[in-house]
């Protein structure tokens, strides 16, 4: 039964509950960030030229397609890749032209990109000035080839239109000066035709929605480099180019001048660029960071680009949101009222009552991982007893409304669920306690030395303290040291580790 202390409790904790961020930030990051596209450039053109470069890509920091084949060059030079607007020379990027006490800046795009008017500025500061262009971006990207010099073996074509493909293969077409040429999905034009006429290998980097197959069918000894979305092919192009891969670099795969201006640092660090959402990460890139047993990571752009948080989810487990052991439910996310778990049946574990009663019971994989946990815990001189599991809609209805009745809903509501909002219901949740705190479900269950076992413990048999101290506002309910959810070894020890909560670790 519920205890008037725990009412109080609630109140006290609403009052300390603090806002900051939950998730530590991993020690193996490095990040070149500005406070945008153009100062990240800057950033990493110190990074990566810190005693200076005579030549200098310039490319348009917002619209850059005619850009995406200039990574090849500017490794050639051995020079960074700087932005700017397109009518005006950007201020911080003149101070970076000193800083680097460049003497050639190569224009990328034509005036439609980059006016006259920037490069009457450049040359205003005694650069040398000379345009890599062609009335198209794909005749920009043969201009940009041709000027590679020296024959080509080998090609690489992506997509005009398509720019997460170009920015992680670039690296690579920069480390062995392979040209980057721009296309259509389903045709060659006479100008990237021509070229390619000239290879004896090429690559198509993306699947047939991005380049079609009839087109790889058109250049010679073509080979194609894909995967299922742009974060795996990037995983695709890390495994075949940059095999053993350390400190592969991080940019989104959704906005890309980041990865663009980055990518001729990749080059030079022999890394690839994984691509990755704001603020989250594929599983097929999580299976890339696990394989190599990666352990640093640069990442490209500010916050905005690329979330604190993403440390933790690159190191995070792969998950199937569809699993069952990974049920969300929460005032947000409910079931329905014909809701019944599959294959419930009660733990071989002690219950503060006899005989039978619907509570007992939870679904099999976890009663045999409680079974488990009760019996180390009874090892380490701990004796748990299970006070409540499965709860159907109806139960938890009735529940509900009796605690309404009793302490008014407001104060209900932060320590018992509404029908169909309750994690019992999953069949996954039990509510554990100890003869130390007379078998009830109370926040001192939480210093006792049951208590303590559990919170230290538990992960190891797939259980997570559901409700943690200090994370009402982000669970919807107080601090209950007793109820847990089963989830998986793998996550629950994910979790633990970094104190999150099952909200912050699925959303």
């Amino acid at each position: 039964m519920l205890q008037k202390k725990l009412i109080v409790s609630v109140i006290s904790l609403l009052m300390l509950i603090s806002l900051m961020p939950r998730a530590a930030e991993a020690s193996g990051e490095e990040r070149f960030g500005g406070a945008g596209r153009y100062e990240t450039a800057n950033i990493i053109s110190k990074a990566g030229w810190k005693t200076g470069a005579k030549e200098v890509v310039l490319a348009r920091g917002d619209d850059f397609a005619d850009a995406l084949s200039s990574t090849p060059f500017a490794a050639k030079i051995n020079g960074p890749i700087l932005l700017t607007t397109g009518d005006s020379l950007k201020g911080s990027t003149a101070q970076e032209l000193k800083r680097l006490n460049a003497s050639k800046v190569w224009i990328v795009g034509g005036t439609n990109a980059i006016s006259d008017k920037v490069a009457s500025q450049l040359r205003n500061m005694n650069l040398k000035v000379e345009r890599l262009a062609g009335k198209d971006r794909i005749r920009t990207s043969v201009a940009i080839a041709n000027k590679l010099g020296s024959s080509h073996g080998t090609a690489i074509v992506v997509n005009r239109d398509q720019f997460p493909d170009a920015i992680a293969i670039a690296p690579y077409a920069a480390q062995k000066k392979i040209p980057i040429i721009l296309s259509d999905r389903n045709e060659l034009n006479s100008y990237n035709s021509n070229f390619l006429k000239k290879v004896n290998k090429t690559y198509l980097i993306g699947g047939d929605a991005v380049l079609s197959n009839s087109l790889l069918k058109k250049v010679r000894n073509g080979e194609r480099v894909a995967g299922g979305n742009r974060h795996v092919t990037s995983v695709r192009i890390a495994e075949k180019f940059f095999s053993g891969s350390s400190r592969p670099f991080i940019a989104t795969g959704e906005k890309f001048a980041d990865g663009l201006t980055g990518s001729v640092l990749a080059a030079k660090r022999n890394q690839p660029i994984l691509l990755v959402k704001q603020n989250s990460v594929d599983n097929t890139v999580k299976r890339f960071i696990k394989n190599n047993n990666v352990k640093n990571y640069t990442v490209l752009g500010g916050n905005q680009a690329v979330d604190s948080s993403i440390g933790l989810k690159l190191h995070a487990p792969q998950f199937d949101r569809n699993s069952e052991w990974l049920m969300l439910v929460n005032k947000k996310k409910h079931l329905s009222s014909s809701y019944v778990p599959k294959n419930l049946t009660i733990p071989n574990v002690r219950f503060p009552f006899s005989g039978y009663d619907q509570k007992k019971n939870l679904r099999s994989v976890p009663a045999k991982a409680l079974e488990n946990m009760f019996a180390a815990a009874k090892r380490d001189g701990s004796t748990l007893y299970a006070q409540s599991g499965y709860r159907s809609y109806q139960r938890q209805k009735t529940l509900f409304d009796y605690y309404k009745r009793q302490y008014g809903e407001a104060a209900a509501n932060r320590f018992s669920a509404r029908p169909g909002q309750s994690e019992h219901q999953t069949g996954l949740a039990m509510d554990v306690t100890s003869a130390s705190v007379g078998y009830d479900l109370v926040e001192s269950f939480g210093e006792t030395k049951e208590g303590k076992w559990v919170k230290n413990n538990a992960w190891k048999y797939g259980f997570i303290v559901r409700y943690p101290k200090g994370a009402e506002s982000i669970t919807g309910y107080q601090y209950e040291p007793w109820h847990l959810r089963y989830i998986g070894v793998e996550h629950a020890k994910y979790i633990t580790e970094n104190h999150l909560t099952l909200e912050e670790y699925l959303e």
